[in-house]
């Protein structure tokens, strides 16, 4: 069953629930407080035919003259009002008129009880095709029963009153039911409308393969209006990252096939009859550009982990230390360039040691890539409160302002010819981005095209955070 029908029975069921427990209380209420009023009409008359009493005799005989009753009963006699007077015997002395000599038909064991003194209220099942409220009180003269006075009013009025009520407050009950009811519908179609856009649209996505599609939604920045822009964002990220796949694979099958193609070749010339000197300059090339594959598919893996790697097997690592290790490992590979170490700053970072060295590594590999001969290399680290930063500035070629922006994409180098020359794969400042994230930080570049550059890997001191 859909959500819209599932929030509207839901709905629908609670406001009937509740409909029909205010409509009760109300019939109930009414009931009770009508109910009041004619038992407070019924004693106030009771009390009358009780004033215009006379009882004579002494106390071992006294006897109940009705006919000095006969006024009260007379003014009594309404349509809906009845009187009757009974001794202790149960004898009916006197009646209203308009029960025309018939006794009112009260229950046997009623009168007992009164005539015992108690006094009581009673609904009759009939009297005219109507109820009858009856109150049946004792008559006491020196504290003995002489008889009852039984006065009663018909309910016809009241019953009448409330048969209405009944019938407003249902069809009030069952007309607003299915308003609100209505109501309800249409407000969750409309409340559940960016979940059947963002269904469609992932319907669309899943059919057609264009992540280029997008939710429209006009409405409140509510909760609905945030799983819009969300589901949004999610596709533009889905988006990116497939063409960020797809531009990958391109850019690793251009980086794999100029290998390729380069053995291939070399292959076809070793079938020819060649001199050893060209020979073993073949093999040698072939060698180079296996070794170059090879590092193409080591920095493809170490990509694919940092991307799919758990960070909770960190340590606190030295970054003293390790800055101390990684600049003795680039001098190696620096030829005549001067690599120099400048103020330091003792900082203690969380995370994985081979990981931080080999970024640290890689930032002074690119800087010596593209350093002339005479040129240098500096590496500092400071600290910052909450924050360590590793600064690697060389006196290079630089980066021109348009390239900055995609110099840690993955392949992209800024001068191919001579990136290729000395080995470079257009992976290691990719890498070192992977591995800023992942430890919560994040690389960045600043350059002057002729003067050279500086980059800065920014990490926090005290675990992973966000910018």
């Amino acid at each position: 069953m859909p959500i819209r029908w599932r929030l509207t029975l839901g709905y629908s069921l609670f406001l009937a629930l509740a409909l029909s427990a205010l409509g009760v209380a109300v019939y109930v209420l009414l009931s009770h407080n009508l109910e009041g009023e004619v038992d407070t009409a019924l004693a106030m008359k009771t009390a009358d035919v009780q004033r215009a009493l006379r009882v004579t005799g002494d106390n071992l005989s006294p006897q109940i003259h009705a006919e000095d009753l006969e006024p009260v009963s007379r003014s009594l006699s309404l349509p809906n009002t009845y009187v009757q007077v009974m001794d202790a015997h149960g004898t009916i002395i006197l009646t209203s008129p308009n029960l025309q000599g018939q006794p009112l038909p009260v229950d046997p064991a009623v009168i007992l009880e009164v005539l015992q003194g108690q006094p009581s209220a009673s609904i009759l099942p009939e009297v005219d095709g109507q109820r009858v409220r009856v109150h049946t009180t004792p008559i006491i003269h020196s504290d003995k029963v002489l008889g009852v006075i039984q006065v009663g009013q018909s309910l016809y009025s009241m019953d009448s009153s409330l048969q209405r009520l009944g019938y407003f407050l249902g069809s009030g009950v069952l007309v607003t039911w299915v308003l609100f009811s209505l109501g309800g519908w249409l407000m969750a179609g409309r409340a559940l409308q960016p979940l059947t856009q963002i269904a469609n649209a992932a319907e669309r996505i899943g059919a057609t393969g264009d992540f280029s599609q997008r939710i429209t939604y006009v409405g409140p920045r509510d909760e609905l209006g945030n799983l819009a822009t969300t589901f949004n964002q999610m596709i533009q990220r889905i988006q990116n990252a497939f063409d960020a796949q797809r531009q990958f694979v391109a850019d690793a099958s251009h980086e794999l096939g100029t290998p390729l193609t380069v053995i291939r070749g070399n292959l076809d010339l070793l079938k020819r009859d060649l001199p050893e000197r060209d020979q073993l300059e073949s093999r040698q090339s072939m060698d180079r550009e296996a070794a170059r594959m090879d590092r193409i598919i080591g920095e493809l893996l170490t990509l694919a982990q940092m991307e799919g790697q758990e960070q909770d097997h960190r340590k606190p690592v030295d970054l003293e230390v390790l800055v101390r290790e990684t600049i003795q490992q680039a001098r190696v590979i620096s030829g005549k360039r001067r690599i120099t170490l400048g103020a330091i700053t003792p900082a203690t970072v969380t995370g994985d040691a081979h990981q931080l060295s080999q970024a640290i590594f890689n930032l002074l590999d690119n800087a010596i890539k593209y350093t002339p001969e005479k040129g240098s290399v500096a590496l500092s680290v400071q600290k910052n409160g909450k924050w360590v930063q590793v600064d690697v500035a060389d006196t290079g070629i630089g980066i021109p302002p348009d390239e900055l922006p995609r110099i840690f994409d993955r392949f992209y180098r800024v001068d191919k010819a001579r990136s290729r020359a000395r080995g470079g794969t257009g992976l290691g400042l990719a890498i070192v981005k992977a591995i800023a994230e992942t430890h919560g930080g994040r690389v960045t570049v600043e350059s002057t095209p002729g003067k050279g550059s500086v980059f800065s890997l920014r990490l926090p001191v005290s675990g992973p955070s966000h910018f």
